[in-house]
C-alpha cells in the first residue's frame, strides 16, 4: 500500500476515533506544519497528493474503496466548499505566528504581550482545527459503512506493517 494511501487511511481514522479533536489544518497548499506547529499529523499529509488533496481522485485509492462518480463529485464540491476558508485560516494561524516572534526576540520581552499573543495563535490553531475537522466529517459522510469499515481494516493493516519496520529499523 502506498504511503499516500496510508496518509489518508490514518487520516480519515484518526478523525473518527478522536471525536474530530486531533484534526490539523491544510488548505491544497500549506499544512500546518508550515505555519510552525512542528510534528505533523497524518491528517495534513494526507492532502498533499498529486491531486492537491483530493485523494478520491487517486485511481488505486478510489478502486480500493469502492469510491462511486457521484461521491467524488460531492467530495470535490465539499472540497472547494472548504478549501477558501481554510487558506484565510492557514494565513490567520501565519499572522500570528510572525507577530509572535519580535516580542520573544525582543531584549525585555513584555510576557503580558507575549502571553496575549500566544493565546491569540491558539485561538488562531483552534479555528483551523475546527474548519478543517468540519470539511474532513464531511467528506467522511460520504462513505457508506462498507468503505468505512474497509478504510478502518486497511489503516490497520497498515499500521501494523509500520510497526514491524519501525521494530526492525531499531534493532
Amino acid at each position: 500500500m502506498s504511503r499516500k494511501i496510508s496518509l489518508v487511511l490514518g487520516t480519515i481514522l484518526c478523525l473518527a476515533m478522536s471525536g474530530l479533536a486531533n484534526a490539523q489544518g491544510m488548505d491544497g497548499r500549506h499544512a500546518m506544519g508550515r505555519a510552525g506547529m512542528g510534528c505533523q499529523p497524518p491528517m495534513v499529509g494526507a492532502f498533499h497528493d498529486s491531486h492537491m488533496g483530493r485523494w478520491w481522485n487517486d485511481p488505486h485509492m478510489a478502486q480500493q474503496l469502492n469510491v462511486t462518480a457521484e461521491q467524488k463529485q460531492k467530495m470535490d464540491a465539499i472540497f472547494q466548499q472548504h478549501k477558501l476558508n481554510l487558506i484565510d485560516l492557514v494565513a490567520a494561524l501565519e499572522k500570528q505566528q510572525v507577530l509572535l516572534g519580535p516580542m520573544i526576540s525582543s531584549d525585555s520581552p513584555n510576557e503580558t504581550e507575549v502571553l496575549a499573543q500566544i493565546d491569540k495563535i491558539a485561538q488562531a490553531r483552534a479555528n483551523l482545527e475546527k474548519a478543517n475537522a468540519r470539511m474532513l466529517f464531511d467528506i467522511r459522510k460520504t462513505l457508506t459503512v462498507e468503505q468505512w469499515q474497509k478504510l478502518k481494516a486497511l489503516h490497520r493493516q497498515h499500521m501494523m506493517r509500520d510497526m514491524r519496520r519501525d521494530r526492525r529499523m531499531w534493532k
